[in-house]
């Protein structure tokens, strides 16, 4: 494989084919793997933006819910006043006890009492009045509140005169609002009130919500409140008020913010798997090089006597030069000596891989050039197998191939050829090739017998598939499958032995048993981590398919695929959160029934720790997320309280904090601190003395100018005017 690669391969129709064969199979299967990554990598990206835009709707709806609470607050506090119970606006009833003045004032207080700022002012309106009372005054308008306008949607993005249909130039009912509306009744007449909401200073907080996001629109009952960028083609986002269930919000995101970008983990994988291409390239041409060598000495040693054309098939070339050497009396066996070394290695590789056309055999069956000449032959795989304790010495198997080497040349003669050709690693080729049909099977029992002994001491198992008796040298491809067929009755009749070839006549060989509800049973002691339960049941599977049915290798093999997706579905109906790194690899055919029990079992085995494994990597998350939320409320009043104090505690990153808070409490860590420290502060107001700096002290701040900006922000008015409006109470 290491030999030097001449550039004059590459002239070779031969050496190109093969080379080309290998590197189609390379490319093909990296497309096929490039494929998958952007395949997974864009299932994975659209599914992390989906639950993305999921909590983003809900934090927009929370939002919302939360000025929609206040607003009902007020709205409930205005219905259940005297004030409104006793309120008549007909100036001929003399029952109502209940002045303009005093309902006005009782609107103003209800406003008041919430001090949201969103909140601009609260509209009382009764059935059959010109009057609309505020928290200021009495406005007339040029319009009687009907019945029909009771039935007006509760929530609605407008001015008051375009929603009930009236002239009148006050900024009050000019200006858009977000207006909120509940019907309400007392003794005198129906009516509504209606809370307007500052559209404006709502819109901002629903813009610093959807951060650095484009593309994207906000609605309330289809009312567009919000968006930035355009939205041509839109995946919908949707969730019902809490407060109100006739009020619903929609979350539109236009279809380009699902596109996959670049990812660090893709292009590492594809790079890497180019890496590897790239290496099998190169091994392959070294591959493709060492099966042309031989075939390229031999067209050197006949260009030289007899020149080919070109343009053609090589082979045929190979073997027309042959047969007009072979008929050369003039000093052409000399050079015919030195081909057949080669020649036997190519001849017999195109042979068994059905490379060489059947007119062409007879041309290398001439006595002094083809190896197997004789009219009988059979061919036979060996399996070696480790069965020792232990890790196999690195040399012992090639001690056996060379002992194998040695048996067969002492047992060749002129009546009988043996040959020998590797499979792969563990599996070589036998062919047998004599003039005597009774001599063959035979010798597979004697080498069996003889490479047994060799291999016993060192923990080796021989097992050797045998085709039938064959006559035509051409049908050694058609013997090869036959061979490897039979090497697979180790699945049901185990190692150490011969097995000869044998017609499948009995139809219940084909049966076996596997039980429908292996994949519900499974699961479920998987996910109870019963190994003990899963063992018995494989062992149950085994014994009873060996003692009640007669199976073949064809059926183990389908028994064995049963059990393989068995085992893949079980694993993933565990694995629902992709949390269990595992892939199975299926086993070689010239594996025992009783193996491949033992390699699923031990699958089982290793999915079980990892599951374990995992529960107690949870739990350690769970406690240190819980150490960290008690540190942030026992130290939150801390001056010395920030997020590298949190980093440096528990050993994790700012990025781990600010998650964890998010899910934890729904809100930032710093978001969170300053909420509580805000609070307190107001809490020591309303029930301290103590000056605005000592609050500020007593609650972590170290700078006025930060703590009065948190302040504002929190509670919507600077600490001043807080503490002189609860003084003035």
């Amino acid at each position: 494989m290491g030999q030097f690669i001449h550039a004059q391969n590459f002239k070779s129709h031969l050496f190109i084919k093969l080379f080309s064969s290998y590197v189609a199979i390379i490319l093909s299967v990296f497309v096929l793997f490039f494929c998958g990554v952007i395949h997974m990598t864009s299932d994975l990206h659209r599914e992390r933006q989906n639950q993305y835009y999921g909590i983003m709707v809900h934090e927009l709806g929370r939002a919302l819910d939360v000025q929609l609470e206040e607003a009902n607050v007020i709205l409930s506090s205005i219905k259940a006043s005297e004030s409104f119970r006793d309120f008549n606006t007909n100036p001929l009833n003399t029952n109502s006890m209940v002045t303009p003045a005093r309902m006005i004032e009782q609107i103003r207080n209800d406003i008041f009492s919430t001090n949201n700022l969103n909140i601009y002012d609260a509209v009382l309106w009764l059935q059959g009045s010109q009057n609309i009372y505020t928290s200021t005054q009495v406005y007339k308008v040029d319009h009687y509140f009907t019945e029909e306008d009771i039935k007006k949607p509760s929530l609605q993005l407008s001015s008051l005169s375009k929603i009930y249909d009236f002239q009148s130039s006050q900024t009050l009912f000019s200006k858009q609002w977000l207006v909120y509306s509940q019907e309400c009744s007392n003794v005198f007449s129906n009516g509504i009130v209606s809370i307007l909401l500052d559209r404006k200073t709502i819109r901002e907080q629903m813009l610093q919500i959807l951060a650095e996001d484009n593309n994207i629109t906000f609605e309330i009952n289809g009312i567009d409140m919000c968006s930035k960028g355009t939205v041509e083609n839109a995946d919908t986002y949707m969730m019902t008020s809490v407060v109100d269930p006739s009020i619903y919000y929609t979350l539109n995101v236009d279809a380009s913010n699902f596109k996959n970008g670049v990812n660090i983990y893709m292009i590492a994988a594809i790079a890497i798997a180019f890496i590897v291409v790239i290496i099998y390239v190169i091994l392959s041409l070294l591959l493709a090089n060492n099966y042309y060598e031989p075939i390229e000495t031999i067209e050197k040693i006949i260009d030289e006597a007899v020149p080919g054309e070109e343009n053609v098939n090589e082979f045929a070339n190979i073997t027309t030069g042959i047969s007009q050497l072979i008929g050369e009396r003039n000093g052409y066996r000399e050079k015919m000596i030195s081909i057949k070394p080669y020649a036997q290695q190519g001849v017999i590789h195109g042979l068994m891989n059905g490379n060489i056309e059947e007119e062409h055999v007879n041309i290398l069956m001439e006595e002094d050039y083809m190896v197997l000449h004789r009219p009988y032959f059979m061919l036979g795989v060996m399996n070696i197998a480790y069965a020792g304790e232990g890790y196999q010495e690195k040399d012992n198997l090639k001690k056996i191939k060379w002992s194998l080497q040695e048996i067969v040349s002492s047992m060749s003669n002129e009546e009988m050829k043996i040959v020998l050709y590797d499979k792969d690693k563990t599996d070589i080729f036998i062919i047998v090739n004599s003039n005597k049909s009774d001599d063959i099977e035979p010798a597979f029992y004697t080498i069996h017998s003889k490479v047994s002994e060799a291999a016993k001491d060192k923990g080796f198992l021989i097992t050797i598939g045998v085709d039938q008796l064959r006559e035509d040298i051409s049908q050694i491809s058609e013997s090869c499958n036959n061979a490897v067929k039979m090497l697979g009755n180790i699945a049901v009749g185990g190692r150490d032995t011969v097995y000869f070839y044998q017609n499948e006549t009995m139809q219940d060989r084909h049966k076996y048993y596997f039980p429908n509800d292996a994949v519900n049973r499974l699961t479920l002691a998987l996910r109870e981590q019963d190994t003990g339960f899963i063992k018995k049941y494989l062992e149950d599977i085994l014994k009873t398919n060996v003692k009640k049915y007669d199976i073949s290798p064809d059926t183990a093999e389908l028994l064995v695929d049963e059990l393989h997706v068995t085992t893949i579905k079980v694993i993933k109906n565990v694995n629902q959160s992709d949390n269990i790194d595992f892939s199975i690899e299926k086993m070689k055919r010239e594996t025992t029934l009783e193996e491949m029990f033992e390699y699923y079992f031990a699958i089982y085995q290793t999915v079980c720790g990892q599951l374990l494994k995992l529960e107690e990597n949870r739990q350690e998350i769970a406690d240190l997320n819980q150490s960290i939320l008690d540190c942030i409320d026992e130290k939150c009043f801390d001056s010395m309280m920030s997020l590298q104090f949190l980093t440096e505690k528990f050993g994790v990153s700012n990025k781990y904090i600010s998650i964890m808070c998010k899910k934890y409490l729904g809100m930032t860590y710093l978001q969170y601190v300053q909420e509580k420290r805000i609070l307190k502060a107001a809490e020591l107001m309303r029930t301290t003395e103590l000056s605005l700096e000592q609050i500020a002290n007593q609650t972590g701040y170290v700078s006025m100018l930060t703590f009065r900006r948190n302040f504002k922000a929190v509670m919507g008015v600077n600490p001043s005017e807080y503490s002189a409006a609860d003084g003035n109470k």
